[in-house]
C-alpha cells in the first residue's frame, strides 16, 4: 500500500486547469501570436536521497509526447562511423533523425562553452547510443545537461529500432541521486488540460516503482512551468519528534 500513488486524477485535473488558466491570463495574446509554449514539469522532493549511481536515467512513457513526429529536430550522438549508422537507420526504416554526430566531431567542433550553447539550441531533442551515454558529460559539459537538453540513450541493437527511438522521443526521464528534488517534464502549455492530466497521472503511477520505496519516499509533488508558481499536488508533514521528559 505504501508504494501506491498518493495523488488522484481529480487533484491533477484541477491543478492542470489552474496552471493553464494562469499561463493564459499572464501571457494572453502574446503567447497566442508567437506560438510559444512553456514546459510543464512535475517536481518531486524525496524524503531520502538514493545513493548516487552512474546508471542511465529512468525512462517513463507519456500518454502524449512532448515532441511531434516530423516536426522535431533530432540529433543522434554515436561513437563513430556515420555511414554505418545511416545504413542501419535506413535498413530499420528509421526517419526523423536530423543529424548524426560522432564523438570525434563533437570534440573537435564544439570545444568552447559558446559552441556547446549554440549546439544545445540547434535541436529540439538529443539522443545517443546507450553505449556512449556515460561519456557525453565529458564532451558536452555540465551546463549542457542542466539546460534540459541532455541526450537520452537508445539501444541501437534493438530489433525494432524505429520503435526504440519513438519510445525514447515520447517519454520523460527521472534522474535520481543528485539531490532531494527531481524535475520531470510532463507536457507543455500547448496541450489541453486533459492531455496534461493524462501525462501527469502516467508519471505518478510510474513513480510507484521508479522511486526507491515508491510514494512512501516522496515528501512533496508540485506542478509548474518555468515562470509560474508551483501548484501543490502532495505535501506531507514530517512526524513530530517526541518530547523526552527529564526524570
Amino acid at each position: 500500500m505504501g508504494k501506491d500513488c498518493l495523488i488522484t486524477h481529480h487533484q491533477v485535473e484541477q491543478a492542470t486547469t489552474a496552471l493553464l488558466d494562469h499561463v493564459q491570463k499572464s501571457k494572453g495574446k502574446e503567447q497566442s501570436l508567437l506560438g510559444d509554449v512553456d514546459t510543464c514539469s512535475l517536481i518531486i522532493t524525496l524524503k531520502k536521497i538514493p545513493t548516487p549511481a552512474r546508471n542511465k536515467p529512468k525512462r517513463i512513457p507519456l500518454k502524449h509526447s512532448l515532441h511531434s513526429p516530423g516536426e522535431t529536430e533530432v540529433c543522434l550522438f554515436i561513437k563513430s562511423d556515420k555511414d554505418a549508422t545511416r545504413a542501419l537507420l535506413a535498413a530499420k526504416g528509421v526517419d526523423g533523425i536530423s543529424k548524426i554526430m560522432t564523438l570525434d566531431s563533437l570534440r573537435k567542433k564544439y570545444k568552447s562553452f559558446e559552441a556547446k550553447r549554440q549546439l544545445s539550441s540547434m535541436y529540439d531533442l538529443f539522443l545517443c547510443d546507450a553505449n556512449i551515454y556515460h561519456l557525453l558529460p565529458r564532451y558536452l559539459g555540465k551546463k549542457f545537461f542542466e539546460k534540459k537538453k541532455r541526450p537520452y540513450p537508445v539501444n541501437m541493437h534493438y530489433k525494432n529500432l524505429n520503435e526504440e527511438i519513438a519510445k525514447a522521443r515520447d517519454a520523460t526521464y527521472l534522474h535520481l541521486g543528485k539531490g532531494a528534488c527531481s524535475a520531470l517534464q510532463v507536457g507543455h502549455t500547448g496541450m489541453s488540460s486533459e492531455m496534461l492530466t493524462r501525462n501527469v497521472m502516467a508519471v505518478a503511477q510510474a513513480l510507484c516503482s521508479a522511486v526507491p520505496r515508491g510514494w512512501r519516499n516522496i515528501a512533496s509533488a508540485h506542478l509548474k512551468t518555468v515562470d509560474s508558481v508551483a501548484l501543490p499536488l502532495l505535501v506531507t508533514v514530517p512526524p513530530r519528534s517526541k518530547k523526552v521528559t527529564a526524570r
